[in-house]
């Protein structure tokens, strides 16, 4: 059976509330009527004492004006059994009995009633005296039954009533503010179904800063790191995609290269044609830059496993500067380094190390390539520096770069803005610094784009996870 929070919080909190009012309303208005009865008790007694003690006449004009002022009527019978006063002519002739001392402090409920007519009184008496020689005189007051239970029912009922309205204000007070929580609580719920669902958005955080809003931020950073998590499944997801293909052709497509270089090696020198010479070299040339994009596809199939050493960046940034200078030249590039004079020492495989900075570099190059020739200076910039605790390096180009909707995905495979590209260089970039327990980020500067590289230095406490952007 499901019982929503609503329901559970507010059933129990407006029965308890409604309960207690209504119980308090009731004690209240009996409280109020017997205090309205005992002022009607106050004012007969009242009456009885001012008849007792007076020293005036008591006849029929001050019966009457005595019952203006409280409500009661009187009649004065003689010791004979005649009417010697009354406040209304209508009143019975009473029997001339004279109650006790004692019947003037009863309640007035237990007090004996008389019906004239339709109408019921409630009745007591006493006896008066006008001097010491005269006969007693019986006074007999009678007070409307009706009229008490109309003053009792008036002390009653508007207190029940407030009380009542009072539970009600209350419960729909107690239903709005339920129903205001139980919203939020759905919203939180309708989140969890949209995570539930793949989408991992955040969810705005309320104003009001309480347990629901504790628990909204709890929930949003639930949600991202979900998100990072889901990514990092796609990218892994994307990784074993990659090394099933690269086991499946890598081994083939390396073959055929190294038999096409092999056949070339084997051609005779030509003699005086420089042209041809240059063709062969070109064609060389190609096929080696094609293997090494399939040992790069084999990287990520089969990843280094030499053990790292202590290596010197310096050295290795020096010696790919040398290779990479024929490309350079080819893209009709300027090439600018800047290289400390003394060792900048990390610990790493130096194959890895110098495929990434050959990775880097010819995508760096593909850029500036993309510049319209005579429309500005191709130019290509190697960085090298140490800072505090790690090692720093820069490479910068003036091509036009990737879109700016690819900035926060380039290092993922497959993630390129060339259309004959395939989007593998900068991943296998990102793995190889991973590897080296390091960082890499993309940043668009104007007309420059750059790429830089953070390893920690051999000196250095390694971490034991990447963190950070990478």
């Amino acid at each position: 059976m499901h019982w929503n929070v609503r329901n559970q919080l507010l059933i129990p909190v407006a029965a308890a509330t409604f309960c207690s009012l209504l119980g308090l309303g009731v004690w209240l208005s009996l409280r109020s009527a017997q205090i309205r009865e005992r002022a009607i008790e106050a004012r007969i007694s009242q009456v009885l004492e001012t008849i007792r003690d007076g020293r005036f006449p008591l006849n029929s004009s001050v019966c009457r004006q005595l019952k203006k002022l409280s409500g009661v009527d009187l009649l004065v019978i003689s010791p004979g059994g005649a009417k010697l006063a009354y406040s209304e002519e209508s009143l019975p002739d009473v029997p001339p009995t004279v109650n006790s001392a004692t019947q003037i402090a009863t309640s007035i409920r237990q007090r004996p009633k008389f019906r004239v007519g339709d109408k019921v009184y409630y009745w007591v008496s006493t006896e008066i005296r006008h001097h010491a020689n005269a006969e007693a005189a019986a006074v007999h007051l009678f007070y409307d039954a009706d009229e008490i239970d109309r003053e009792r029912w008036l002390g009653f009922w508007p207190i029940v009533i407030a009380c009542l309205l009072a539970g009600i204000v209350t419960t729909v007070s107690i239903t709005l503010v339920t129903q205001r929580i139980v919203g939020r609580l759905k919203k939180l719920a309708e989140q969890c179904q949209k995570v539930a669902a793949g989408d991992f958005t955040v969810m705005p955080v309320p104003a009001v800063h309480d347990e629901i809003r504790i628990l909204t931020d709890q929930f949003n950073e639930m949600s991202t790191h979900l998100a990072t998590a889901r990514k990092q499944i796609e990218e892994a997801e994307r990784f074993r995609t990659l090394n099933l293909l690269a086991s499946g052709m890598a081994h083939q497509l390396r073959n055929y290269t190294t038999g096409a270089l092999l056949a070339i090696d084997l051609i005779p020198p030509a003699t005086g044609d420089a042209a041809e010479s240059r063709s062969v070299a070109v064609a060389k040339r190609q096929l080696q830059l094609m293997e090494t994009y399939i040992n790069n596809l084999l990287a990520l199939s089969k990843p280094s496993r030499s053990a790292p050493r202590q290596v010197d960046l310096v050295s290795i940034v020096s010696e790919v500067l040398l290779l990479i200078e024929p490309h350079v030249s080819h893209a009709n590039a300027t090439l600018t380094s800047t290289i400390p004079g003394q060792a900048i020492e990390v610990r790493g495989d130096p194959e890895r190390l110098r495929e990434l900075l050959i990775n880097l570099l010819l995508n760096a190059i593909e850029a500036i390539s993309q510049i319209k020739s005579g429309s500005r200076q191709r130019v290509v910039s190697v960085a090298l520096a140490q800072h505090s605790r790690v090692a720093q390096l820069r490479i910068c180009d003036n091509g036009p770069g990737p879109p700016a909707e690819l900035l926060d995905s380039i290092f993922e495979p497959f993630v390129t803005a060339r259309p004959e590209g395939i989007g593998l260089g900068l991943s296998i970039c990102r793995l190889i610094v991973r590897e080296h327990l390091g960082k890499i980020s993309l940043d668009r500067d104007g007309n420059e784009t750059c790429v830089t590289v953070q390893l920690p230095l051999a000196a250095v406490d390694r971490p034991s996870e990447v963190t950070g952007n990478d």
